[in-house]
Order: C-alpha cells, then sequence, then structure tokens
C-alpha cells in the first residue's frame, strides 16, 4: 500500500474477504472505491442506486450455467461510511470453492484486492478514524479473549487521543507566551515569568505521567500468565492438565515419574489465556541424577508461575509426603485441587473434602479427569484469579490500553519536556520552544496528524487484509 497521500488515489477501488475462515461462518466480501455500485450492479445483474444506507436481497451469479446463490448487500454512501467513501459488503453462506468463485468474478470486473489495513488506512486519512483508534481496530480484531476485547474498545473510544488534545492544547499555550516574550523582548513586556512557565511546563509533565498511570499497555495484556500444576509424582497432574487444555499432550503413566521435563501448553478461555505448565512429579528425595534435576526444573517453573494449583490424589490414605513437599515450596499454591475425585462417592467425597481441608487448612477443588466433573470450576477459578489481579492492576478495568508504539512517545515527551524546563531556567526560551514543539509534534502523531509515511507503512501493515 502506497502511503505518500499525494500519489495515493482514494478513488481507486478495492474489494477483499473481510470475515473469518471458520468453517460456515457468514463471509463478508468487502468492496470501497469511486466504482463501488457500478461494479455491484454488473455482479449481481441488477441496478444498485446509491442511497444513503440500504440493505438488499440479491443473488448471485456463481457459473456460466446460471447457478446463483443468495446473498445480502449492505450499502453505505459517501461520507457516511466506515471509510468515508463509497463502500458495501456482500454477506452470503457458502463453501470456501463457491466463495473464492465469486471473489474472483468481482476481481475480474475491475477493482484490486486491498493491502492489509487499506479499509481502515482510507478511515484514517478520511478523519473518520485518529491513528490510535485505527490501531485499536487492529487490536480488536486479533483478541483471543474477552479482557483483550475490552482493553481495545476503550482504545477505539478514543479517551486517549482526548487526554493528549489536552495536553498539546497546553503546550501551545505555553509555546505562544514565551514566543511573544521573545518577539518583545526589547519593549521589556513579560508575557510570562519564569516560575510560571517552571509551573506550567510542571504541570505537562504531570498530566504525561498521568496518561502513563492511567494506561495499560496492550503487550501487558496480550501477555499469558503461567500457571504450574504442582503435587507428588502420580497424583493426576498431567491428566489434570490434558483436560484443562483439551489435547492429550503430557504424557499419562501409571508409572511413577513418567514427566521429566516442563511441558507448556497455551490454552485459550472466554476471559483471558494462559501458559499452563505441566512440572515433574516432586518427591522428598531423589534417587538419581536425573530425578534430581528434573526437580530442580519443576521448582524452577514453579516459582515463575504466576499461579500455582497444588494436586492432591483423593485416593490416598496417606498425606504426609504431600505435606512434606507443600513445605518445601517457596510459597503458598493460589488452587489446591483434589484429583481422582471420580473414585469416591458423593457421600465419601463430602468425607475426603473435609479431611483434606482439616489436614491442609485450605479448601479442595475436586476434579476428575476421566469424568471431566470439575474441570470447568477450575478453569473458571483460574481464569478469576488472572481477571481479578489484572483489574486490580488497571484500577477496574479503568484504564485505557496503549501500543507500544504510544509508550514510547510518552516515555520521549516526559524525558524532553523536563530539557524545556532547563532551558526556560537557563533563559533559553528559543530552546525551550523547539522543546515543546518537538513534544506537539511527536503527541500529534499518536493521533492523526504529521506522521512520518514509513511509520504509517509499518502500522498498517500489521492489520488483516479485509480490514
Amino acid at each position: 500500500m502506497q502511503s505518500d497521500l499525494g500519489m495515493y488515489d482514494f478513488n481507486d477501488t478495492i474489494a477483499a474477504i473481510a470475515s473469518g475462515k471458520a468453517a460456515g461462518a457468514r463471509t463478508i466480501i468487502r468492496i470501497a472505491g469511486g466504482d463501488t455500485f457500478e461494479i455491484l450492479s454488473r455482479l449481481v445483474s441488477i441496478d444498485i442506486k446509491p442511497t444513503h444506507r440500504r440493505v438488499e436481497s440479491v443473488r448471485i451469479k456463481v457459473s456460466d450455467d446460471n447457478f446463483t446463490i443468495p446473498a445480502k448487500l449492505y450499502t453505505f454512501c459517501a461520507p457516511d461510511s466506515y471509510t468515508g467513501g463509497d463502500i458495501c459488503e456482500i454477506h452470503l453462506t457458502s463453501c470456501g470453492a463457491i466463495v473464492a468463485e465469486i471473489f474472483a468474478k468481482l476481481i475480474a470486473l475491475g477493482p484490486r484486492t486491498a493491502e492489509p489495513g487499506e479499509f481502515t488506512y482510507r478511515a484514517y486519512i478520511n478523519g473518520k478514524l485518529d491513528l490510535s483508534q485505527a490501531e485499536a481496530v487492529a487490536e480488536i480484531v486479533s483478541s483471543s479473549n474477552r479482557y483483550q476485547l475490552n482493553a481495545a474498545e476503550k482504545l477505539l473510544t478514543g479517551k486517549l487521543t482526548n487526554q493528549l488534545s489536552q495536553i498539546r492544547e497546553k503546550i501551545i499555550e505555553l509555546c505562544g507566551l514565551i514566543e511573544a516574550g521573545l518577539d518583545f523582548c526589547d519593549e521589556n513586556i513579560e508575557f510570562i515569568s519564569t516560575d510560571d512557565a517552571l509551573i506550567r511546563a510542571g504541570e505537562i509533565a504531570e498530566l504525561l505521567k498521568e496518561v502513563l498511570a492511567g494506561s495499560v499497555s496492550f503487550e501487558q495484556i496480550i501477555a499469558a500468565d503461567a500457571v504450574a500444576v504442582a503435587g507428588l509424582a502420580n497424583a493426576g497432574k498431567s491428566s489434570l492438565v490434558n483436560s484443562i487444555a483439551g489435547v492429550d499432550r503430557s504424557i499419562v503413566s501409571d508409572k511413577s515419574g513418567a514427566t521429566r521435563d516442563v511441558l507448556e501448553h497455551w490454552v485459550q478461555m472466554e476471559k483471558c489465556d494462559c501458559v499452563l505448565f505441566d512440572c515433574a512429579g516432586l518427591s522428598v528425595s531423589q534417587n538419581d541424577e536425573l530425578s534430581k534435576r528434573a526437580q530442580t526444573i519443576a521448582v524452577e517453573a514453579l516459582n515463575y508461575a504466576a499461579i500455582m494449583i497444588f494436586c492432591v490424589d483423593i485416593s490416598l490414605s496417606d498425606y504426609k509426603h504431600d505435606i512434606e513437599i507443600l513445605k518445601q515450596l517457596d510459597r503458598t499454591p493460589e488452587i489446591f485441587v483434589a484429583t481422582k475425585s471420580d473414585t469416591a462417592d458423593k457421600a465419601r467425597l463430602g468425607e475426603k473434602l473435609a479431611e483434606l481441608k482439616k489436614v491442609f487448612g485450605k479448601d479442595f477443588l475436586p476434579a476428575s479427569s476421566e469424568t471431566s466433573v470439575g474441570i470447568d470450576d477450575l478453569k473458571d477459578r483460574i481464569q478469576d484469579i488472572i481477571v481479578s489481579a489484572r483489574l486490580k492492576s488497571t484500577e477496574a478495568g479503568e484504564k485505557v490500553a496503549i501500543t507500544k508504539r504510544h509508550l514510547e512517545i510518552v516515555t520521549n515527551a516526559i524525558e524532553t519536556i523536563g530539557n524545556a524546563a532547563n532551558e526556560i531556567t537557563a533563559a533559553s526560551g528559543e530552546t525551550a520552544v523547539m522543546y515543546l514543539r518537538m513534544i506537539y509534534e511527536n503527541l500529534s502523531g499518536m493521533g492523526a496528524e504529521h506522521l512520518d509515511e514509513a511509520v504509517l507503512e509499518k502500522i498498517f501493515s500489521t492489520f488483516c487484509v479485509g480490514k
């Protein structure tokens, strides 16, 4: 995609498949540009007249033997559309081969295949979105859970843009006052004193710091927390891990010590993701060098994890070894699980859970890998701990989500406002204004103004085709 605005043709008609590739899902083909409605009229063999907004049922010809399929056309006219220009979406439900045939017929009528992010690029250039909101679109598309989606939606609402707009106004006010003093320096007119200028610079610095304090990076949100499963060898850890992950990756064996290394499983859940560690079983003593090494690696993984799940085989009659290894751990596990709960009937299960609470002083969650009973409850417990910790660190989710690019710009601005303050103290107004304008330009780049074309190219190249 050419990001040179002088060369970019906004009337050029582009098209792309804008939906995902899930089997059986509705397919969305998006078209935008000056010839959108004329091309559509040829594709569906009826006259598509531009109106403000329109939904129409049509049949699209797939092959030369008059085979057609039903579809819905959603039309939006400039300037009241996502891109700011004429745009249409074809919604249909069909197999991949038919969709590919229809899209090929569409491209043969004149439009070119859109570049990644080109629809959103047009929305940005036409002032429908600022750059931070455009980046939020990419984050929404790539979100894999509710927490990431909510964070991206906060950025899309423009909260960050509003904060930065207020800061930029204060920067321009300070620049104007300092420059006015420079222009009339021979007439002994003071527009702002050094002390007042320093106070204003300090206020700008504090507002910039508030942006960082009131934000959380997408990298922090996306980074999955580590969840490690601990317990004696043959306590049912690997079976439990397989049940949580939904795949049989960890080796399950009646023989003690089947797991030697740490196995990682990426687990997607409704509210958040996590990396699940299946560690070697812990033991009071290790008889060989391999066992010692496996134990060391397991302990390291347990110490690294954000959440530790401690498993105890509920069918055991004696828990002294479990108690011994629990005492050797550097921390108290967040979740206690009574594995193999299917080995006890309902009455016996209650007795065993009460016994475990008396012995360990903790409530145990019963779970069975054989029957899957308790697995959903365990996943809910994991999610609750992760989300609660994140919400606590982001003030109940009120912080705005920012990208790495935003973080770097604001961090640099805080450093630069310090330089400006030093120049104000040194009575070097020209240099202070230079620093202030540098901050203004950089902050403008976070939203919509004055941005290097190479930066635009890099940002929009990360988008999906059709977005």
